[in-house]
């Protein structure tokens, strides 16, 4: 028996599935009664195209932290190179960390992205250079530092009919709200 998550046949969806993703992206927290109003469906047949997607495992809610807004920390992206007969062992490891908040797995030289949160640049060379580097199977590892959040993916939204308000923002060159930056938020993180 397989699990929903290895179940390879994909799920059909219509057009009207469609606009009800996309109004969630838009306004992931909107009730059925606003999707079904922007969507020109029944509530409680929005009700039912949601509930179906989520009992398929097709779709799932998550929530996103932006770290870089809320002042915990040093965003970082990790690109990892992998010997041979390691991606899948690594990219496993890597999910199960606590400073882990996005793990992809990719083609090409650096098969393994992973985007972490640190305290400050120190914690972030004792990761890479400590636990990550000593990982069975990483053979490399490029680091980048994430200076300015502009857009995430929630506000890509390529088939709306407008455009999501941070990304009208960025077009008209509006500026985006600034970063929260605690007076002390080094404090928060325990340093082992």
């Amino acid at each position: 028996m397989t699990s929903k998550d290895d179940d390879p046949t994909p799920i059909a969806l219509d057009a009207l599935d469609q606009a009800v993703l996309r109004t969630l992206r838009r306004e992931p927290r909107a009730s059925y009664a606003e999707v079904a109003a922007a969507t020109g469906a029944h509530e409680r047949t929005v009700a039912r195209r949601v509930e179906r997607m989520l009992g398929t495992g097709r779709i799932r809610f998550t929530a996103s932290l932006l770290h870089e807004y809320i002042g915990t920390g040093v965003a970082a992206q990790l690109a990892i190179r992998c010997a041979p007969g390691h991606l899948h062992h690594t990219a496993h490891a890597l999910a199960r960390r606590p400073d882990t908040y996005s793990v992809e797995v990719a083609t090409g030289p650096a098969a393994v992205f992973v985007e972490l949160t640190v305290p400050d640049h120190r914690e972030l060379l004792s990761v890479v250079d400590g636990p990550i580097a000593k990982m069975t199977g990483v053979v490399g590892i490029e680091t980048q530092l994430l200076l300015t959040l502009l857009l995430t993916a929630n506000d890509w939204a390529p088939y709306d009919d407008e455009p999501t308000a941070v990304r009208r923002a960025v077009s008209q060159g509006t500026p985006l709200p600034a970063p929260c930056r605690p007076t002390n938020w080094t404090s928060s993180w325990s340093h082992s």
